[in-house]
């Protein structure tokens, strides 16, 4: 006989996010240039709405943290299909960014 250990469901668990709508949105980015020594990087904003809230979290993000992110995402829920990103590109064309 095997012992389970017990686990919550996250809707058990009470939150600011359980069972709300959450939009995540990218509306807008921009090329930083590089230093001496660093590349020339795209930076994301990102705006997030939790439903029934008016305060909107808005945050900076280089396109690292969205591969980072899917990445933990397939880790830790191997069940839910995640879509795929676009491959990194070494140039930042307006094109492929408007398309990321």
């Amino acid at each position: 006989m095997r012992n389970y250990i017990p686990t919550k469901n996250i809707r058990e668990t009470p939150g600011r996010f359980n069972l709300k709508k959450i939009t995540i949105r990218v509306p807008s980015h921009e090329i930083k240039k590089g230093g001496f020594f660093s590349s020339d990087f795209a930076l994301f904003s990102v705006e997030t709405e939790i439903a029934g809230e008016k305060e909107k979290v808005k945050v900076s993000r280089k396109d690292n943290d969205f591969y980072s992110l899917r990445r933990l995402l397939r880790m830790h829920h191997p069940y839910l299909l995640i879509p795929p990103l676009p491959l990194k590109n070494t140039k930042l064309v307006e094109k492929v960014l408007n398309r990321r």
